[in-house]
This record gives structure tokens, sequence and C-alpha cells, in this order.
């Protein structure tokens, strides 16, 4: 990787953790792995973070910046304690990776039009999903390491997603809206997976280059609605 330049060296030590964090996880990154990948010295690395917990913050920080993340005073950035970036990182996921439309949706027990309800509730997933990728690529790999990111990503998050989407499977059942499901939690998480799949998993698959963005979200949404709403029965 070629050398970064002084002016953008935050926001590039960030990517470059993300990097490498999504790659190696906590435990087996080193700050030495982080300055190979982004092109300086370690002792470069730590004119700007006192260490590898700083340096995850960073890249935390970094995965779900719309703009470079800079800083002009307080360098060497320290870091603020596993508890404190779990926090600001839950407080980022409610305003980043929350489902205003799933939630809206749960207040009411049938739809007006189940198809357009349903096509936006599967657009708005697989778009947070797309924005999100990096920030959640490092943080599934970390947190094999981490048990408290662990609980936060998949028991409150993950873990939540799926109940409101039972909730609402459920819900569109019983107003005759969705097809009888064998088991609504299950077809929630496939739900969930395949779109995950798609929006994320699918760019780290060798074999799946040909598949385009706009054809990846139109077939996940396609493919689900038909799986999901109520047939009219015979005649």
């Amino acid at each position: 990787m070629a050398r970064i330049k002084p002016g953008t060296r935050l926001a590039e030590i960030g990517e470059a953790a993300i990097t490498v964090f999504s790659e190696l996880g906590f435990r087996r990154t080193q700050v030495a792995d982080v300055a190979r990948e982004a092109g300086v010295s370690a002792g470069t690395i730590y004119n700007y973070v006192t260490g590898k917990d700083a340096l995850f913050e960073l890249a935390v920080e970094c995965s779900f910046a719309d703009e470079p993340v800079t800083a002009e005073t307080g360098l060497p950035r320290d870091a603020r304690g596993l508890e404190t970036t779990l926090k600001q990182l839950a407080r980022t996921l409610d305003m980043r990776a929350g489902f205003p439309l799933l939630h809206a949706a749960s207040k009411h027990d049938r739809a007006e039009d189940i198809v357009d309800e349903l096509t936006s509730l599967m657009e708005e997933m697989y778009d947070v999903f797309t924005r999100t990728r990096r920030a959640f690529e490092l943080i599934e790999s970390s947190a094999r390491d981490l048990p408290d990111l662990s609980a936060l990503f998949y028991k409150r998050r993950r873990r939540r997603l799926a109940v409101q989407w039972t909730e609402y499977l459920e819900s569109r059942i019983a107003a005759g809206q969705v097809r009888p499901l064998p088991h609504p939690p299950t077809t929630a998480r496939l739900v969930i997976e395949q779109t995950a799949w798609f929006a994320r998993h699918r760019h780290r698959d060798a074999d799946s280059a040909m598949i385009g963005e706009s054809d990846a979200r139109e077939t996940v949404v396609d493919f689900t609605l038909n799986g999901l709403l109520a047939r009219p029965g015979p005649g």
C-alpha cells in the first residue's frame, strides 16, 4: 500500500485497522499488522493512538463514519475502555442500523397494501446491511474475542431484529396477508440471513462477482415476497 499523507493519516490508519481487525479479529491483530497495512512504521501508529485498544476504537468509529475521521489535537488517542466504546456503539447502531419502517409496521395488525409494505421492509433491511457492511464485518470478526461485544451485537441486536420480524410475520399471518408458516421464528432468521448474505457476505465470495448490486437487491426482495405472500384459494 502506498504511504499515506500526513494530513489524512488518522483516517487512513483507521481504514487500515478496519481491514486488519476484520481479517484477524481482535486477539490476533497487532499494531505492527496495521502499520504494515497502512504503509507506515509502528512508531508512526503510536503518534496517533496509544495502543491496540485505542486502535480498535478508532476502527469502529471510522467504520461508521460518512466523512474521514480527523483530529487536530488530543493525539495520540488513548483508549476510552471497552464499556464506553460499547455504549457509544449501541447508540451508533440505533442511529445508523435501525429499522424504523419495521418498527412502524409492527404497531399495526395488518397492512393496507401487503406488497408495498413487505417491499419497503425488505428494501430497508437490505440497504441497512449494505450501508453498515464494513462495520458489521469488523464487529463480527472481533466479537469472537470480546464477549461483551458479542452480547451487544448478537443477543441485543440480531436477536431483537429476529423477534421483530417474527412478531411482524405472525401478525400478517393472523391477518391472512402472509401464508401460514411452519415456524415463523425460523422464517424470520431465513429472511434476515439471506438478506445479509447478498447485501454483505457475497462481497467476500470469490465466485459472486457476476452478481450486481441492483440485481442482488431486487432478487432478494422478489424472492422473499413470493415466498411469504398468501395465495388466494381455488376459485
